[in-house]
Parts: structure tokens; C-alpha cells; sequence
């Protein structure tokens, strides 16, 4: 601390004074920084790798945001140290401190280097640190002498996660389902992904697929709506999903564990009932081309009846369990698919949703499906189908057309999951 006799007068041996004094910190603070993720999954065609975030700095004008790329953890004790740091993001306040914003920045990263080894579809972690400018112009109490480092943060490149789809009885014991010809279906049902891939296994919606006919990597679906356990059927409760059954892959663990409980299909309570028709494509030519048929005609109607007096909610679901075969016993593969929506055919090798109805508190307890598979006040044939089963040829069943009459099996299955 420094005197001035023209304010305070001479001192002399032994005197003493009450004196008042102005003082000010030139220590500053440290930056702050956020970042928006801290998993990335980058593809392998990627020519950038964003991670974007913001910064924050209460007394420097300037701060610079710097990254890495794997090798030494960066620290904030080692960080001031590191050669040939690589700038993200050269953020300025265009005003003098205080300052009480954080500055964003898209957080592009783009040496050519840098990217390929980030897309290489291994696991990478890109630290993320801020050094701040001293700033001696600045008004009292802002000023600072020396840099000083910011947090740092870790992003995970590609770190992998796993989906344990556990399938319970009402009670929370595990079911040992199995396949219709009495093979065993895996409990839980694992599926693999990477961080922050999305996911939703509470996919009902018209044209979603059961869980067991996807691949591992497959984030996307539904539990089997009914299946087989011990020689008991069961219907998914769909009263119990889990809240997390939709979402993005972060969990901390690297696991993440669903649960979906089941019902013994004597406990669903109500009454469902399902008449179906019979469908015919009518005569084709041997050289019939690769594209979508429609129904020649139909005998009955697909009807489902729902007479549950508290909720008329109920789903259904298409499978060609039998595909279409010949006297001599040659199949056509995927030939049978239903039109969903526009343009849209899902093959119906897997089972698929094709009608839900949603509204728990529908007057009806008769829904006639199949009259929505035509134009109205149109002939339920031909060129006026706009829904339902159709007749597909593709570049792989086509060279197995022969003559002769070929028949199949659509099952279709309803559940009103509760």
C-alpha cells in the first residue's frame, strides 16, 4: 500500500493515524464452458465434427477455446502448458466488464487430420478447455494480470451402449418366451448403440415393427405385442411402458435397462373378436412385372370386434405366416406386403401395425377395417385400393413365378394392451 503526505500530512516517529483506503482485485476469473453434448457419433463420411457450446468470462474482454483430439488429458493444471493449441473459438465481449452472458459458438472442427481420425467409427475424446486474456485496461475490479483456464471438458466420440429390453410378467418375473415352433426367444432382448443416438421402443404407430424381427442395431420398434411363455399366452400391458422407453442414448453406465411387463391374455379383460376375409389377386401373367398389385377381389371383410366397456383402444398387426406357395411347393418371397399409407408397402415377412385406434372412448365396439382399404363410394376392387393387402413382385421372387395357383397365410393378430 502506498501514502501521499499531500493527502495524509508527515509522518513523524511515533505518530499515528486513522487512515481510509481505495483498493481493487487484479486476480480476474477463470472462464467458464459449456458444451451442448458430451457424446458425439460421427459418421464415417463426415467432413466436419461439430461441438458446439458457449463461454462465459465475468472480467476479460477476450477468451480463446481450445480443443484436442485424444493423446495427454488436458487439465486445467496443464492446460497453459500444451504446445500448438488448436482454436475452436476466438470469443470478445464487445463491452468492458462486468459481463453476464455466455458467448455461443458452433464449435466446427475441421482439420482435415482431426476429422478422419474422429470418423473412423472408433471410440475418441475431444477435450475442450478456454484461456482467457489479461486485461490491465480494464476498470477496477476487473483487471487481471496472468491467463487463466477454464473447466474442461470431455466429449465422447463414438462410445458405444447397450438396450437390455427385459420382458416380465405382471409381477416383474421374467418370461421365457418362445418362438411359434417352440424355439427360444432371448430374454432380455439386446440391442446396441451409440451415444447419443436417438431411440424409441414405445413405437405403436401404424407401420412400427416387433422388436424381435429387427436387427441388434435397430433403436426403433416395439415389444411383441403378444407372445408365448410356458404354454401361456400374454399381452403386453401397455398401461405400464417405461417413461425412458423413448429417448437418446446417454446413460453413465453405458447400459440401459427396460422394462415391459405382461398380462396373461385371460386377464386383458373385455371382449375382442376378428373375422377375416378371404383375398385373391386374381390371374397374372407369366410375365408379370416387378411392382405392387392391388386386391382383384375380396370375400368378407377384416372386422374387429371390441366390446371392453372402459377402453375401446386396440391394436392390429399383419403377418404373412405362410408365403405364397404352389402346388409343386415353390415360394414367392416377400410377395405379400400391405399399403400402409400413400406409396408406402411394408413387407409383411415380419409382423407389422397396420390399424390402431386410439380412442379409448369410441361409441363403436364393431371397426370394419378392410372399408378403409378402398376410395369411397368406390368398388372394393382394383385400381381403387388405397390400403391393405397387396401383391408384390420384386427382382428376387419374379424369376420364381410358374404356372399354377398360389395361396398364403396373412395371421393378423389383435391386442388392446391393457
Amino acid at each position: 500500500m502506498k501514502w501521499s503526505p499531500s493527502q495524509v500530512g508527515t509522518f513523524n516517529d511515533g505518530d499515528t493515524f486513522e487512515m481510509g483506503f481505495n483498493s481493487g482485485t487484479n486476480s480476474g476469473t477463470a472462464p467458464i464452458l459449456r458444451t451442448d453434448t458430451k457424446y458425439l457419433h460421427i459418421p464415417q463420411t463426415a467432413k466436419t465434427v461439430a461441438a458446439p457450446g458457449s463461454v462465459f468470462d465475468l472480467n476479460s474482454n477476450q477468451a480463446t477455446v481450445y480443443y484436442q483430439v485424444d493423446g495427454e488429458p488436458v487439465t486445467s493444471s496443464n492446460a497453459l502448458a500444451i504446445a500448438n493449441k488448436k482454436t475452436l473459438f476466438a470469443a470478445k465481449y464487445p463491452t468492458d466488464p462486468p459481463h453476464n452472458t455466455y458467448l455461443p459458438f458452433a464449435g466446427d472442427i475441421s482439420n482435415p487430420a482431426d476429422v478422419q481420425t474422429l470418423a473412423d467409427g472408433k471410440e475418441h475424446t475431444i477435450y475442450l478447455y478456454a484461456i482467457d486474456t489479461p486485461d490491465n485496461t480494464v476498470p477496477n475490479p476487473y483487471k487481471q494480470d496472468s491467463q487463466l483456464v477454464s473447466n474442461v471438458i470431455q466429449i465422447a466420440v463414438n462410445r458405444p451402449a447397450t438396450v437390455n429390453i427385459h420382458l416380465l410378467d405382471a409381477a416383474g418375473a421374467a418370461l421365457t418366451p418362445t418362438q411359434a415352433d417352440g424355439s427360444a426367444i432371448a430374454n432380455p432382448v439386446v440391442k446396441n448403440g451409440t451415444m447419443p443416438d436417438p431411440y424409441n421402443f414405445n413405437d405403436f404407430s401404424i407401420g412400427s415393427t416387433s422388436i424381435l424381427t429387427t436387427s441388434e442395431t435397430t433403436l426403433q420398434g416395439h415389444p411383441p405385442l403378444t407372445l408365448t411363455s410356458a404354454g401361456q399366452q400374454y399381452d403386453l400391458d401397455q398401461t405400464r411402458l417405461p417413461s425412458n422407453g423413448q429417448g437418446t442414448l446417454t446413460p453413465a453406465s453405458g447400459t440401459l435397462d427396460l422394462n415391459y411387463y405382461y398380462k396373461k391374455h385371460s386377464d386383458t379383460g373385455g371382449l375382442l373378436k376378428l373375422t377375416v376375409p378371404t383375398i385373391d389377386f386374381g390371374q397374372q401373367s407369366l410375365n408379370l412385372g416387378i411392382g405392387s398389385y392391388p386386391i382383384s377381389s375380396l370375400t368378407g371383410s377384416l372386422v374387429v370386434t371390441n366390446q371392453n366397456t372402459t377402453n375401446k383402444s386396440f391394436q392390429l398387426s399383419a403377418q404373412a405366416t405362410t408365403p405364397l406357395t404352389n402346388a409343386a411347393g415353390q415360394t414367392l418371397p416377400g410377395a405379400l406386403g400391405y399399403q400402409l399409407s400413400g406409396t408406402t408397402v411394408a413387407d409383411l415377412r415380419d409382423p407389422v401395425i397396420v390399424y390402431a385406434n386410439t380412442n379409448a372412448a369410441a361409441p363403436d365396439t364393431t371397426f370394419n377395417i378392410s372399408n378403409s382399404w378402398w376410395q369411397a363410394n368406390q368398388p372394393q376392387t382394383g385400381d381403387y385400393q388405397i390400403g391393405g393387402p397387396r401383391l408384390q413382385i420384386n427382382a428376387v421372387n419374379k424369376p420364381a413365378i410358374s404356372a399354377g395357383k398360389y395361396t398364403g397365410v396373412i395371421t393378423w393378430t389383435v391386442t388392446n394392451g391393457l
